[in-house]
């Protein structure tokens, strides 16, 4: 078993602590850099499979967020929620979300969630190599390309707002 199907087992092992522990919860898999200090991508755990390549995404969005880093300081972890504190911050608008020191991340119930820098144009050399290995030209098709590598990753497939309008 690879990195990514060990990092699963881990993650799923939480999840049936968590479970066991404080009964039916709603839970995420976040993914965050900087050592918690930003948020880069959230997702239902329920939309997880065996198959997603966990360690691999992550990996990949630190060294653009984060290459000065050296592979330190990113983690995977997952978030909860019990149903009392979802009701809270429901009755407050708006998404709940996931803290972290630049801003945190949303926790979308029916879709994943990523950081806004990682749609947004370069903002270091690395990321713009990397932006045109994969042929990105534009904040649409940056848009695009996250969207598409992220179904892929997850082997999810969800709409995005703008197609169900």
């Amino acid at each position: 078993m690879g990195s990514n199907g060990k990092l699963f087992l881990k993650l799923q092992k939480e999840v049936d602590r968590l479970t066991a522990e404080f009964g039916q919860q709603d839970f995420w898999l976040v993914l965050e850099g900087d050592w918690g200090g930003q948020i880069y991508f959230t997702i239902p755990w329920r939309a997880v499979t065996r198959r997603a390549r966990i360690k691999t995404f992550l990996s990949q969005l630190d060294r653009l967020a984060w290459g000065c880093n050296g592979d330190n300081g990113s983690s995977a972890r997952i978030y909860w929620m019990d149903a009392k504190h979802r009701e809270m911050e429901r009755r407050c608008g708006g998404p709940c979300g996931v803290p972290g020191g630049m801003g945190g991340g949303d926790l979308w119930e029916d879709r994943p969630w990523l950081h806004s820098l990682f749609f947004g144009q370069p903002d270091s050399l690395e990321q713009e190599e990397f932006y045109v290995e994969q042929g990105i030209v534009d904040l649409e098709t940056a848009t695009k390309y996250w969207i598409d590598r992220v179904a892929k990753i997850f082997h999810v497939c969800y709409v995005s707002d703008e197609s169900s309008q």
